[in-house]
C-alpha cells in the first residue's frame, strides 16, 4: 500500500548500551519495524522514544538525526519533457 524510506545519521545505532556495546544496525532495524504500520509522525515519535529506552537513563551524547518520507499511490501525473 505504500513505500517508506527512512534516512539516519549513525546517532542511534552507536547509543552506547549499558553493557558497553553499542545499538548497532540490527537493533536498530528492529526498532524501525515495530513502527512500520504507525503514521510518519506516530513512526518518527516511537523511534525516538525506542531509542531513549535502550539507554536505559545515560546521557544522549550523539545526536539522533533522521527523517521518514513516505510515498502512499500514484505519482502526480507530471510529464517532464526532455
Amino acid at each position: 500500500p505504500f513505500e517508506r524510506i527512512l534516512m539516519y545519521t549513525d546517532g542511534i545505532p552507536e547509543i552506547s548500551l549499558p553493557n558497553g556495546t553499542v545499538l548497532g544496525m540490527r537493533r536498530f532495524a528492529q526498532i524501525y519495524e515495530r513502527t512500520r504500520n504507525q503514521d510518519l509522525k506516530d513512526a518518527a515519535a516511537a523511534i525516538v522514544q525506542l531509542a531513549d529506552q535502550t539507554q536505559q537513563g545515560k546521557p544522549q551524547t550523539d545526536d539522533w538525526t533522521f527523517t521518514l518520507i513516505e510515498w502512499k499511490g500514484e505519482g502526480l501525473g507530471v510529464t517532464l519533457q526532455h
